[in-house]
């Protein structure tokens, strides 16, 4: 257990570095970057309103995020480390490929970045591992079977081919076998 705790502090703390390195080669947080240190003059009006959102500690962005009626500050994720922390959230083995809301949810409470909840819905639904568990435990169960109605004799006839089977010597490779539902007469022809 304490192993685990501790491979989770470094993880955390390289992944720290990263952000803090990938932070100045990411275009959308300079920009904020540069709002922040009072260097507008060449950002749009969009990028300093945006920027009142943030703060910066030791060369990393956070975002002000309100979540339950509480402020707190959240990691902002450059564009370049969006999918390792999609994995490390979600295909990570103490992750447990958690569900959309759920995994939206994780990565909140943590990090931001714009259309981040329509980045996460698209990775997690191309996820191959959910994308299999979600056909075997969420199929619709089938109904129940009902009798065919049948009313007279060949009122109703089912008809099906078997084959190929190994050629005869009158070169026949199939079978077509055709049945009454209510008599369960059969005609069956080499062909």
């Amino acid at each position: 257990r304490n192993i685990a705790a501790v491979n989770l502090i470094l993880e955390e703390s390289s992944l720290i570095k990263d952000i803090r390195k990938e932070t100045y080669r990411d275009s959308t947080l300079q920009s904020i970057k540069n709002c922040l240190d009072g260097k507008v003059e060449s950002e749009s009006e969009k990028t300093i309103r945006d920027a009142a959102f943030f703060k910066e500690v030791d060369g990393i962005l956070y975002r002000n995020i309100i979540s339950k009626g509480q402020n707190h500050y959240v990691i902002a994720v450059p564009k370049a480390l969006r999918l390792k922390i999609l994995k490390s959230l979600h295909d990570d083995l103490s992750s447990g490929h958690l569900g959309m809301a759920k995994t939206i949810d994780r990565v909140r409470k943590r990090f931001f970045w714009p259309k981040m909840n329509k980045e996460i819905k698209f990775f997690v639904s191309s996820c191959h591992s959910c994308q299999d568990v979600k056909r075997r435990y969420h199929q619709k169960k089938f109904g129940l079977m009902e009798p065919i109605r049948v009313g007279e004799a060949f009122d109703r006839v089912g008809i099906d081919i078997i084959g190929p089977l190994p050629k005869t010597k009158s070169s026949n490779q199939y079978i077509v076998v055709a049945s009454d539902y209510l008599t369960k007469f059969a005609i069956v022809w080499p062909f």
